[in-house]
């Protein structure tokens, strides 16, 4: 009988001893040399297996060594980091809807010529009374009520535009020219102060608003109507007696 091969030895040695693992039993091959494992800096090749990793500066592979002498890479140590920034916080970055309002007033006010006051009204959901928008819903140019002539009628001015009472369609200066614009038209109505005053059928609101803007020096306004889904409003812009109507 022929002696036993070297290849008959590792066959039985390792049923004797299962626990040898770290050999490679494979018969009819030669266990893989140093030369077959090549490992690179920027790239692992591993027995076939490419795993570049040049680009994952924060991904770790660990590699371990099967019953057949192969290497083989285990799930990633750590995951990687999101390419996404963080956002910044909240203090800096969120934007706040109710400054929107008094941001549009104030700039329709500033870049519309002549005008130095300017009123948002608002429908109601019931269609019974106009409200004007609060906060923000109005602006007045500071200079107009300083330019006054005495005292009472700069704090007159300035009261105008802190407080205006609701008014119902058709009533007061609001309620007048809600009735008056044309919605689908979308155009701008002008109207003089002083003839509305003058007008008999012209229903005046509780508090003589109409002729108390007119006693400060508003003479003219131009009312421009919009609509959103179910609301309905205008936004109101005055003018003084003397201003250049071609340029309106």
């Amino acid at each position: 009988m022929p002696p036993p091969s070297l290849e008959d030895e590792d066959v039985a040695q390792a049923a004797e001893n299962p626990a040898i693992t770290s050999r490679s039993i494979m018969v009819g091959s030669s266990p893989p040399s140093a030369a077959s494992i090549s490992r690179d800096d920027s790239s692992s090749s591993i027995s076939g297996l490419d795993l570049n990793i040049s680009n994952r500066s924060n991904t770790t592979f660990s590699k371990k060594r099967t019953t057949s002498g192969q290497f083989r890479a285990s799930a990633p140590a750590t995951t990687m980091q999101s390419s996404i920034p963080l956002r910044q916080s909240d203090s800096t970055t969120r934007f706040h809807v109710e400054d929107l309002i008094p941001i549009s007033v104030d700039d329709a006010g500033l870049n519309a010529y002549g005008c130095v006051f300017v009123e948002v009204w608002l429908m109601n959901p019931d269609g019974t009374a106009l409200r004007r928008v609060e906060p923000g819903g109005h602006w007045m140019d500071p200079s107009f009520a300083n330019s006054l002539s005495s005292e009472e009628l700069t704090q007159q001015a300035f009261q105008l535009n802190r407080f205006a009472r609701d008014c119902p369609p058709g009533v007061g200066l609001a309620g007048t020219l809600f009735n008056s614009v044309d919605f689908a038209s979308k155009k701008v109505y002008w109207k003089q102060i002083g003839e509305l005053l003058n007008d008999p059928f012209v229903q005046r609101n509780s508090g003589h608003r109409m002729q108390r803007l007119h006693e400060v020096g508003l003479g003219l306004v131009g009312s421009v109507p919009f609509s959103f889904q179910d609301e309905r409003g205008l936004v109101c812009f005055f003018s003084r007696f003397n201003v250049d109507l071609t340029l309106l």
